[in-house]
Formats: structure tokens, C-alpha cells, sequence
């Protein structure tokens, strides 16, 4: 029985091919991250990204050209405000001063 054990624990593979998620560039902390920011390397020790969950994001921190991109570097980005947006009412102007004599 222990024979059959090893003998299946050698045909097994010890790890497999993935593709790892790497920075293209430099991306700067609060850039959203775009598809052309991200490339695919061969990678034998982590699973499969998926670069759809992370196109859309921001950078919280510098992800230098090459490195890993990690899920915990990533935030929703900030809103976006924009001029066309309703502004706030005006605030009302002050009653004159009176003039002391």
C-alpha cells in the first residue's frame, strides 16, 4: 500500500503553471489602473489573476514596473467631481453694517 502511495505521489505534479499579474510601468499611488498597466508573466507559485478585477481600481501605494500587483496595493478610486454638477446655493449676503456716530 505505501508503494501505491508514492508511487501516485511521483506522477503528480509539483506545481503548476499560472500567470502572474505585473505592473507594466510604474503606476504612481492614486492612479486608476488601466489594461495597458498590467501585463501577464509566467509564474509557478500563485494562482491565475484575473486582470477584470482589477482594471478600474486605484492604487493606494507606487507599484513599480515588474512587481506583483497585490489585491491590498488596489481601493475603489475617489470620486470625481466635475463643474457641471449642480453647485450649492449661494449664501446670503450679510445686512449692511450700521454706521455708528
Amino acid at each position: 500500500m505505501m508503494h501505491r502511495l508514492s508511487a501516485v505521489l511521483l506522477l503528480l505534479p509539483t506545481h503548476a503553471s499560472a500567470d502572474l499579474l505585473v505592473a507594466a510601468r510604474t503606476i504612481p499611488a492614486r492612479t486608476v489602473i488601466v489594461a495597458d498597466d498590467l501585463r501577464l508573466e509566467p509564474d509557478a507559485t500563485v494562482a491565475t489573476q484575473d486582470p477584470g478585477q482589477i482594471v478600474g481600481l486605484e492604487t493606494s501605494v507606487t507599484i513599480y514596473s515588474g512587481q506583483p500587483i497585490k489585491r491590498d496595493a488596489l481601493r475603489s478610486p475617489a470620486p470625481v467631481w466635475s463643474r457641471s454638477w449642480p453647485k450649492a446655493a449661494p449664501l446670503p449676503e450679510a445686512p449692511p453694517a450700521s454706521e455708528s456716530v
